[in-house]
């Protein structure tokens, strides 16, 4: 039987979802539940009360997606455009264009907030699979975080997590070599800590410290796009604390 997927945002009153390269489920079959990690297990990411989650694993147009039945779908094309159904392969979106595929409704993502997705670089010359996401909507302030995968020139990959400091700089906050294919990786945010850790491959990173800008826009959503080359995403899930 192949993989099966929960699709579309789930909300429960106290959850707790396996990370990659921790213990416990793979990102394929993430477990909801109020068995909380009470033991500290870095392989769990847990919400007290109120998590909001998304998750898509391409198989469908991910814009006629409304599990929550709410006025707004799931998921949206930036700039009101309709999603190439025609790149959606195998299950998998194989990107071959820019085009932005934003979270709806639009969050401050001030709790605690855990993105992963399964993803590869298929096109070189320049950055390619990004999963883009603004955190900590307060007092004026943001954090633009995003992690990428870049072709290399020695038939493998190159994954980096980024940030923004004050100018508007880029700023790198992990950076890993790792094999060509269809990569796993995943981000722990806190922004009440301003810290964030995460893994690729099952290789940990962090926690490090992130920047945050005075708010220029109001793109407050998770942002898929294949950035600068062609890629193909197997799926994309964001797990946010109310």
């Amino acid at each position: 039987m192949g993989r099966l997927y929960l699709v579309g945002l789930q909300l429960c009153a106290s959850c707790s979802f396996a990370l990659p390269g921790g213990s416990g489920a793979s990102p394929d079959s993430p477990t909801p539940g109020d068995d909380a990690a009470a033991g500290g297990d870095a392989g769990v990411f847990t919400c007290a009360t109120a998590p909001r989650r998304w998750l898509v694993d391409f198989s469908v147009d991910p814009t006629t997606l409304d599990t929550e039945q709410d006025p707004a779908l799931d998921w949206a094309v930036r700039g009101g455009g309709t999603f190439p159904a025609g790149e959606l392969v195998g299950g998998s979106w194989v990107a071959s264009s820019s085009l932005a595929l934003d979270t709806q409704p639009k969050l401050d993502f001030l709790g605690r907030t855990h993105v992963a997705a399964r993803m590869r670089a298929t096109g070189a010359g320049g950055i390619g699979a990004t999963v883009w996401i603004n955190v900590d909507y307060a007092a004026g302030m943001f954090a633009p975080l995003w992690m990428t995968m870049q072709l290399a020139a020695a038939n493998g990959q190159v994954f980096r997590v980024h940030g923004k400091q004050l100018g508007n700089d880029d700023v790198v906050l992990a950076d890993l070599p790792i094999a060509a294919g269809l990569v796993t990786a995943a981000l722990d945010i806190d922004p009440a800590t301003g810290m964030l850790s995460g893994s690729v491959e099952g290789v940990a990173f962090g926690p490090v410290a992130f920047p945050r800008l005075a708010v220029a826009n109001d793109d407050r959503f998770l942002t898929v796009i294949a950035y600068a080359t062609p890629s193909e995403f197997d799926y994309v899930e964001l797990v946010t604390c109310e």
